[in-house]
């Protein structure tokens, strides 16, 4: 009788440290190292986005109750969820994934039932039952050994409710509860939540590229068809942009340029050329539209100023500036990629408005350009290698002009208020 009490009492323990819970998040321990953010965390797990509803850093919001109030320091031990974390140094292949189960948790806890008397039999007539042999003893009756609870890892999350269950038949429904599953988590406040539904999901970039360029300025004039090509001493670009990723597929682009120029002396001793150097400034919008994995779409618009020259019939050649209106539209398909490295091309052609100055008129034209680049993004991070070639053509009212550059420029470029989004 007293096994069989030991193990009835036995079974309700152990059903009693079972705990239910709903579909959730699978996730596995990480240790916070040096130099480690949320979101530089939430940026290295596979699948899904670094922010926005429902991404990365929202889960190891939900995993971490309270993280988005408290910094993070080295050693602390975070959930996150499992899409293959990658660039971890301290992931320990011995830390299994675990699936975490986001619900309102209840624990059963069950009261053990009295046990009955056992109801004496009466005896035959007749029959003398023998005397019952009493053993005295000092020794009180030992209570039922109850093996301890499995022990749980202490982890920031809340402790779940325990609701008592005072019948035998609740006892029996809560037994399918798979014994394996981990402790449920009980809901957390609504403040991480809409702590991460509040992020905003526009990724901002600054960039900055400087650019060499050898170019070579030709033109003929239109009555006397006299000729000059004049080249550059030093062609220097420099400019600065803000890139605004407004979904997977599609971003923005502003930018200001500058371009210092100066030409070497004419190759014709009989002419002198006249401002030899120029500073000229460009301003420009694009939006950049992904039409396939490798194959983009970029349309454009600028306003900036363009060289001229005059004076070709004379002794004296004059290198004048003159502000031009343009519209372009670009190809750029993605050659080969390896991790966050990418090789590709990119060729694009532009309209050119029409313009007058205090002596001529200046005609519509055309420009051309092509290149190669190398490119790596990580980390919010962009680091960029360009080198191509460009052609503009544009006539005046009195000459036939051609421009022909060659380029190299290196752009580099990073995340904009990611300080603020890991607070």
């Amino acid at each position: 009788m007293k096994r069989l009490e030991r193990l009835l009492f036995t079974i309700i323990f152990l059903i009693s440290s079972v705990s239910t819970a709903g579909p959730g998040i699978t996730y596995r321990e990480y240790i916070v190292q040096p130099g480690d953010s949320l979101s530089e965390i939430a940026d290295r797990v596979r699948g899904g986005h670094t922010y926005g509803k429902g991404e990365n850093l929202e889960k190891i919001l939900i995993l971490n109750p309270g993280m988005d109030a408290h910094p993070i320091f080295v050693g602390q031990k975070l959930l996150v969820p499992v899409n293959d974390l990658r660039s971890v140094a301290n992931e320990s292949p011995s830390a299994p994934a675990v699936r975490m189960e986001v619900a309102k948790a209840t624990s059963v806890a069950t009261k053990v039932a009295p046990v009955a008397t056992p109801v004496p039999t009466p005896k035959p007539k007749g029959i003398e039952a023998p005397a019952p042999v009493v053993t005295k003893t000092d020794e009180q009756p030992k209570a039922p050994v109850v093996p301890p609870a499995p022990a749980i890892a202490e982890t920031p999350m809340a402790k779940p409710v325990a609701t008592p269950v005072s019948s035998p038949e609740e006892v029996k429904k809560a037994v399918p509860v798979q014994a394996q599953a981990p402790a449920a988590i009980a809901p957390i406040s609504s403040k991480p939540v809409a702590a991460a539904e509040e992020e905003d999901d526009i990724n901002h970039r600054f960039e900055v590229k400087a650019g060499y360029q050898i170019s070579t300025l030709s033109a003929q004039d239109n009555t006397t068809k006299s000729k000059a090509e004049l080249n550059t001493d030093h062609d220097i670009t420099a400019s600065v942009g803000w890139t605004q990723q407004w979904s997977e597929s599609f971003k923005s682009l502003f930018n200001f340029s500058l371009r210092n120029l100066e030409f070497q002396p004419s190759t014709n001793v009989s002419k002198t050329i006249v401002k030899d150097s120029k500073t000229l400034y460009g301003l420009g919008f694009s939006g950049h539209y992904l039409l396939s994995p490798k194959l983009g779409l970029e349309v454009g618009a600028r306003y900036g100023q363009e060289l001229f020259l005059h004076g070709l019939s004379t002794t004296t050649i004059s290198i004048d500036s003159a502000n031009i209106s343009a519209v372009s539209v670009g190809l750029d398909y993605e050659l080969f990629k390896k991790g966050s490295t990418s090789i590709g091309a990119s060729i694009s052609g532009s309209y050119l408005g029409g313009s007058s100055t205090d002596t001529y008129t200046i005609d519509a034209g055309s420009a051309y350009k092509g290149l190669l680049f190398i490119r790596r993004d990580r980390h919010g991070k962009l680091l960029k290698f360009e080198v191509g070639a460009q052609q503009r053509n544009q006539n005046t009212s009195v000459s036939d002009l051609s421009e022909t550059s060659v380029f190299g420029n290196v752009i580099y470029g990073f995340d904009l208020f990611s300080e603020e989004k890991r607070k």
